[in-house]
């Protein structure tokens, strides 16, 4: 394709030199399974080239170098992949998980966000989004107040946006376990003892040494490094969400629609579709709940309270950090 001339290049042109990397990635990935090494993703390094080629082919446009933009209508080729059944996190995963974190994390405010993610399930954007005055850790009820997020384009970079859940039942109060407020306590006393930012109520919880507030990217990467040091590189971010459901399923299997809240899901189907295994465990039980409801021996609480929160407070709107 780099031998044509660009004004001469057509949408076949694109598609097949990108059937071309498929057929040539598809060889590296089958090599490199024979040798037992780690497989490559042909699709994400396609998607990647695409990408490069549309803002490219934009730019040649907007400059005028180009007459119209082609890659529009291109389409990717893709390898079909098997969809396999994800493995189940158990609480003994986790726990192996947050002991390989404390041993190996390269720097303690990583630490402290996938401890956020194991405790919380929220997104990674919202975790890496969260404020001082969000997370309630001084008096009960502990709650993590989810309202805003971090967010990162090419063209303004780092930004902390306020309000900007993914959902409207993304604005949630997520209730905290003692253990995950005992750690965020000596965070947070870790984190005021910094000589280089001053601390206040308006600080991310989660920030590099210097204050600059940390990249997803980053995150990803280093939960993916902690990961493969405990043999289980199919965990990331939203695999930890999906255990924490998992963890609330177990924990109040009678209030579903509690679950959605605190999992922030706009629609209860969601929440059931998604977690289906893990509810699918449901019937073993559901025998001995019949009989002892017959017999007046309701084992299910009706007594559930809903949290009770401070109201929230005015915030300043979109707030470009870096």
């Amino acid at each position: 394709i780099f031998d044509l001339v660009v004004s001469e290049i057509t949408i076949d042109d694109i598609e097949n030199f990108y059937r071309q990397l498929l057929i040539k990635g598809n060889k590296r990935r089958d090599h490199r399974l024979r040798q037992g090494k780690k497989e490559s993703n042909p699709n994400s390094y396609i998607s990647r080239i695409h990408g490069l080629l549309k803002r490219a082919v934009r730019e040649g446009v907007r400059r005028g170098y180009i007459e119209h933009d082609f890659m529009k209508d291109v389409k990717t080729a893709r390898r079909e992949e098997k969809k396999s059944k994800p493995r189940p996190i158990g609480a003994d995963v986790l726990q192996e998980l947050l002991k390989a974190t404390i041993e190996n994390a390269y720097e303690k405010y990583t630490e402290a966000m996938i401890h956020t993610l194991v405790y919380t399930g929220a997104r990674r954007g919202e975790c890496l989004g969260l404020r001082w005055f969000n997370l309630n850790i001084d008096r009960a009820p502990y709650y993590l107040r989810v309202s805003d997020s971090l967010h990162e384009s090419v063209e303004v970079g780092i930004y902390h946006k306020a309000d900007s859940a993914k959902t409207v039942g993304g604005f949630r109060d997520i209730p905290l376990c003692d253990d995950y407020v005992e750690y965020m306590r000596e965070y947070r006393e870790a984190q005021k003892l910094r000589d280089d930012v001053v601390w206040n109520d308006y600080n991310m919880v989660f920030s590099r040494p210097s204050g600059i507030p940390c990249k997803p990217d980053r995150l990803t990467k280093e939960i993916r490094r902690i990961s493969d040091i405990i043999s289980r590189p199919d965990i990331n971010a939203r695999a930890l969400r999906h255990a924490f459901a998992g963890c609330l399923v177990m924990s109040i299997p009678e209030y579903p629609k509690e679950m959605q809240r605190i999992m922030g899901h706009k629609k209860i189907q969601t929440t059931l579709d998604i977690y289906a295994d893990v509810m699918s465990s449901a019937p073993g039980f559901v025998g001995e709940r019949i009989n002892s409801y017959m017999n007046g021996l309701d084992t299910i609480s009706e007594n559930f309270v809903e949290p009770i929160v401070e109201p929230r407070g005015k915030t300043a709107g979109d707030q470009r950090l870096y």
